[in-house]
């Protein structure tokens, strides 16, 4: 085991990259490296700095090394985990030895500040290699940034997007909703500001996360800001914000993202995947007695009609799934070819809890279940049922179960997009009528087990 060498305030030159020290694996295509530490900003959300304003530099041995590494480990993306790589005094100099260093040429990508780009900075950008760079511009309010203690010169800003932009730097940018002192209109205002700069195709906005260590935290009352007490410690309330404003705010990101905010987890009937990232496994509801959940991050329970009886029996699977795994997502998913609201419902109040992390991170969310770490689904082969499901607000989240016996329904998958559910033989002999009716997405596709297909 290589020896790590653990640094809390001292000079990080003295340390080596982990992955170039082996004291990493590299999981996936993307590795991480820091060539400095601190940052100038004093952002009163931000903790990145680590409220270190002296910026701290790694050793140009180990900057060197690791792209040497990065090149024989056949990296795809190096993602520089600097707070704003611009306000390094050596930053010429610096991509110049990027440039060397980078003889592979992999994508690499960083955070910086767009007031401070220049046409001919952008240019030593790409010759380093940068494919992307995120720009942080949280707010257009002024009141908000002079809250935030965030810097903000609108004319460079756009005179940075601009240089970035004529060397085909993928930019990313990020807005913050809930800041003290902002607004809905204000939140609105950055929105558009954002799509007439042409930096909204890849936005992403974040909920204010009050961070332990932050100003915002520690005067919380002065800015008056009540948040979760525990992660991800969301904003629930910020001066010049009413509680209500929120849900209407993540409307507005929907319409603006062109997308939905939340994601649904869907079940998963592939056999277990063995990587402790992703881990997902399911069973039918009399397979539970040799089930275990102690790595599992999302596990799917299938029930038949008939078993929606053994209460039971499914209480003694949420019991045992929460003890082995209390941070694990759970997808409940009931065959039937009848409504079973009721049903529904009381097998999602078996696994919720309230208290659970996914519960906190959607606080603001609007859904009809009402619950995110817990989700009931209903598997039917009977168009009517997914219509009369997805035509209104009802508890359940409908399945179109495709048959290889049946046509499917054009109209449903034309006018409604459904999820749909089939096993690998009924989608391949309907593969041309989905692909050319279905107007869901390809995500929307859950492939069946022999014994449910």
């Amino acid at each position: 085991i290589p020896r790590v060498q653990y640094c809390v305030d001292s000079d990080p030159s003295i340390l080596e990259n982990p992955f170039s020290a082996r004291a990493l694996s590299l999981n996936g295509d993307t590795a991480l490296i820091e060539t400095m530490r601190g940052c100038k900003n004093r952002c009163n959300y931000c903790y990145y700095g680590k409220n270190h304003s002296k910026l701290r530099l790694f050793s140009d041995t180990s900057i060197k090394g690791f792209f040497a590494w990065a090149q024989d480990a056949q990296v795809k993306e190096i993602y520089l985990m600097d707070p704003a790589i611009d306000q390094r005094p050596d930053l010429p100099f610096f991509l110049e030895q990027l440039t060397l260093y980078n003889e592979g040429h992999i994508p690499l990508h960083a955070e910086l500040s767009a007031e401070s780009i220049t046409s001919p900075l952008a240019l030593s950008l790409k010759k380093a290699g940068l494919k992307s760079v995120e720009i942080g511009l949280q707010s257009l309010t002024p009141a908000a940034l002079k809250s935030a203690c965030r810097p903000f010169n609108r004319v460079r800003f756009l005179e940075g997007v601009r240089a970035l932009q004529d060397q085909d730097i993928e930019i990313r940018t990020g807005l913050i909703l809930g800041l003290p002192d902002d607004s809905l209109d204000g939140f609105r205002a950055s929105m558009e500001f954002a799509m007439q700069a042409g930096i909204s195709s890849a936005a992403e906005v974040y909920l204010l996360s009050v961070l332990p260590g932050t100003q915002f935290q520690e005067k919380a009352r002065t800015f008056g800001i009540e948040h979760l007490p525990l992660p991800p410690y969301t904003v629930t309330l910020a001066r010049g914000w009413a509680h209500e404003d929120f849900a209407l705010a993540q409307d507005a990101m929907e319409e603006f993202l062109g997308r939905s905010l939340y994601k649904v987890i869907l079940p998963c009937f592939t056999p277990p995947e063995s990587t402790p990232k992703n881990l997902k496994c399911w069973c039918r509801l009399d397979e539970l007695a040799d089930a275990s959940f102690a790595l599992t991050s999302s596990f799917t329970l299938y029930i038949d009609e008939g078993e929606l009886r053994s209460s039971n029996l499914i209480q003694k699977a949420a019991d045992h799934f929460r003890h082995d795994n209390s941070h694990g997502m759970v997808q409940i998913v009931i065959g039937s070819q009848r409504r079973i609201d009721e049903e529904a419902i009381a097998m999602s109040d078996m696994f919720f809890d309230p208290g659970h992390y996914q519960e906190r991170v959607h606080i603001h969310d609007q859904d009809p279940q009402g619950r995110f770490s817990v989700r009931v689904f209903q598997l039917s082969r009977d168009p009517g049922i997914i219509r009369s499901l997805m035509d209104g607000d009802d508890f359940c989240e409908p399945i179109y179960h495709i048959s290889k016996n049946a046509m499917p329904d054009k109209r449903l998958l034309s006018e409604w997009g459904p999820i749909l559910a089939a096993h690998p033989e009924a989608y391949t002999k309907w593969e041309r009528l989905i692909n050319g009716e279905y107007s869901g997405s390809s995500e929307m596709r859950i492939v069946l087990p022999d014994e449910l297909g």
